[in-house]
């Protein structure tokens, strides 16, 4: 712990921004609720996504480290850039091909000539990836952005997971909410966020959204 809050971060702004927007969206939490959780300024929120010449104090990355239950290490990018040289790689699936089980998993990876994605976050066995096909999840996902999934994180609450609706024909990606002791899912699309589906006990949810990955 460190005990001098007062204390300024030494800099590596350009992996504190790129990180924190990336656990933004991968929480889906907000500016305004992450200030909020963490009792720090929306404008140092602001700064810190924004301006890499922001320099927070440590109580304030501290803080927002507790909201996302990281270090600071990897918040400012020191251990995501250890763990992109040790890091895992996991298949890219087609939408097709969903959904995916934990018991056929194992037959993706027979397939030698499968493409597969470098990830920096911490993955199960049965982790996969999906490109994103078109604009429908903007601003968040556009298209071809690389979406890691893992089937073995526990979902909470504003988490994007797949999900497999018995009322639908197709896999849906959405943004899981929970009100105990009901779940939810809407849209990502903030132009469709009303459309809200309550999840029955015989709708699955078949993997969390661990990482997603910007391709150009």
């Amino acid at each position: 712990m460190i005990n001098n809050k007062a204390t300024h971060l030494e800099r590596n702004y350009s992996g504190l921004n790129r990180r924190l927007s990336e656990l933004m969206k991968t929480k889906g939490i907000t500016i305004q609720a992450l200030a909020k959780n963490a009792g720090v300024a929306v404008g140092t929120i602001q700064k810190l996504l924004t301006d890499p010449s922001c320099n927070p104090t440590i109580a304030s990355i501290e803080a927002i480290c507790n909201v996302f239950d990281v270090s600071i290490s990897e918040l400012i990018g020191q251990e995501e850039r250890m763990n992109t040289l040790h890091g895992s790689s996991v298949f890219l699936l087609s939408w097709e091909e969903l959904p995916i089980t934990l018991s056929n998993i194992h037959l993706v990876s027979e397939n030698k000539e499968r493409e597969t994605i470098k990830t920096s976050s911490p993955v199960g066995k049965n982790a996969f990836a999906l490109r994103m096909r078109d604009n429908s999840m903007l601003p968040l996902f556009p298209e071809n952005s690389i979406l890691v999934f893992d089937p073995d994180k526990t979902a909470k609450d504003n988490s994007y997971v797949i999900v497999q609706i018995n009322n639908y024909q197709n896999i849906m990606f959405k943004q899981l909410h929970i009100d105990e002791p009901f779940k939810y899912v809407t849209s990502i699309n903030p132009l469709f966020k009303e459309n809200v589906i309550k999840l029955e006990p015989s709708d699955k949810i078949i993997a969390v959204l661990v990482q997603s990955q910007m391709r150009f």
